[in-house]
């Protein structure tokens, strides 16, 4: 009996840290798109500018 608690609770951190793992992972991704997105607007706006 112990050693299924044992297995489930490493089954659970694992599952856990995975979880984890694509959540922040996602978020990262999300984040660079929105950096590029705010870069090339930045871009534009210096090219209205100077023209």
């Amino acid at each position: 009996m112990l050693t299924v608690l044992r297995l489930s609770v490493a089954v659970g951190l694992v599952g856990t840290a995975l979880f984890t793992t694509g959540a922040v992972s996602r978020r990262m991704s999300e984040h660079a798109r929105a950096m590029r997105k705010l870069e090339e607007l930045e871009q534009e706006s210096g090219e209205r500018r100077a023209s």
